[in-house]
């Protein structure tokens, strides 16, 4: 990604790196396999992404094989790696046009799932509030997070208690 398409409209931290492993890990069901009627299988894959900015790490992390791993290193973290960590939605977006052309399904869904979920995170860190404070959905564009009420959601004053599923 060339320099010119990283935001550089705001000032402060910028997403420094992004690190991901691949963990695998053994069922522990009857005779080291589990099953749910429809597949049996003896490990399950965790791809765990860490987003780093401003002295802070966010996580996230998804269930596929360990090339979802590759996928984020290869197409993720050089798409959103000097990006403003305070917009999310925008890294979301700069990750799925940059992966127009390698796969914006499967294991390419997967891979951005994981890395947008630890920008999110990042994000909470960094406003050093809670991550259900952040608006948190990618897909919606931020509003100005400069604002003084920005990173507050719509029901912060209220709790949970009055969030109805529709």
């Amino acid at each position: 990604m060339s320099e010119s398409t990283v935001d550089t409209a705001t000032t402060g931290p910028r997403v420094e790196r992004i690190d991901v492993h691949a963990f695998r890990f053994p069922t522990d069901g009857p005779d080291g396999v589990e099953a749910d009627g429809t597949l049996v299988w003896d490990a399950t894959t965790m791809v765990l992404v860490e987003a780093h900015a401003g002295g802070r790490t966010g996580i996230g992390y998804t269930y596929g094989d360990a090339s979802v791993a590759g996928f984020v290193r290869s197409q993720l973290a050089p798409a959103v790696t000097g990006s403003d960590p305070l917009s999310p939605g925008r890294c979301w977006e700069r990750m799925m046009s940059g992966i127009r052309n390698a796969g914006q399904g499967g294991a390419g869904a997967m891979a951005v799932s994981a890395v947008d979920v630890a920008l999110w995170d990042l994000r909470a860190r960094l406003l050093d509030v809670p991550l259900a404070h952040t608006h948190a959905c990618s897909h919606v564009h931020e509003h100005d997070h400069e604002h003084e009420h920005a990173h507050e959601p719509p029901h912060s004053h209220t709790g949970m208690a009055d969030i109805r599923v529709r």
